[in-house]
């Protein structure tokens, strides 16, 4: 029989194992998305500043910005309207950098702070 939670110390141990810095970048930010839905934000945060560390050592600006994004919406969660105003901003940033039409949802996400 399985016990539960297996499954996830699993997928931690392939993680942690794999080279594939791509792969754990993406890997992280699922986490912190799934902790973020289960409102354990603080778990989330956590995922979210492992993929974001990934994402910027390869370069990966759409990846940095859809972290930041998603760190701004565990923020925005639990009512910390500065700190999702800054990583939503630095997404937009990002966003409009590469020309990128998700900018536009990011700054109506922004407008809503006001």
């Amino acid at each position: 029989m399985r016990r539960a939670g297996g499954g996830r110390s699993q997928a931690l141990d392939l993680l942690k194992n794999t080279t594939d810095r791509a792969i754990k970048a993406a890997t992280w930010d699922t986490y912190g998305y799934a902790h973020h839905q289960l409102g354990r934000h603080d778990q989330a945060r956590d995922c979210y500043r492992q993929a974001l560390e990934l994402y910027r050592d390869l370069g990966d600006h759409f990846g940095e910005a859809a972290v930041l994004t998603h760190f701004g919406d565990t923020h925005h969660a639990v009512e910390k309207s500065a700190e999702s105003r800054t990583s939503w901003q630095q997404a937009l940033t990002i966003l409009d950098d590469l020309d990128h039409p998700e900018a536009a949802q990011l700054r109506a996400k922004l407008g809503n702070l006001a």
